[in-house]
């Protein structure tokens, strides 16, 4: 092992987690956006860019749902 005390190993570690965890929530964060604007350019194709409350409605939710999925991945302990 190394000359570290138990302290500083575990300080090194909790930090190396938290870089992983920031790197996960961007990459999430990412994906969310891509769907979000895959909805929205499948929305304005349909409708010949003229977006209607009724679809405005159904993207907020699919929204909203998504964001829910990733927080309830994000929290899930791994088994």
């Amino acid at each position: 092992m190394s000359n570290k005390d138990p302290f500083s190993r575990g300080l090194e570690r909790a930090f190396s987690r938290r870089k992983e965890q920031t790197k996960q929530q961007v990459q999430q964060t990412v994906q969310v956006q891509k769907v979000t604007a895959d909805v929205v350019t499948s929305l304005v194709r349909t409708s010949d860019a003229v977006i209607t409350e009724q679809d405005h409605d159904e993207l907020y939710r699919t929204t909203i749902i998504q964001k829910m999925i990733n927080h309830i991945k994000s929290k899930r302990k791994p088994v």
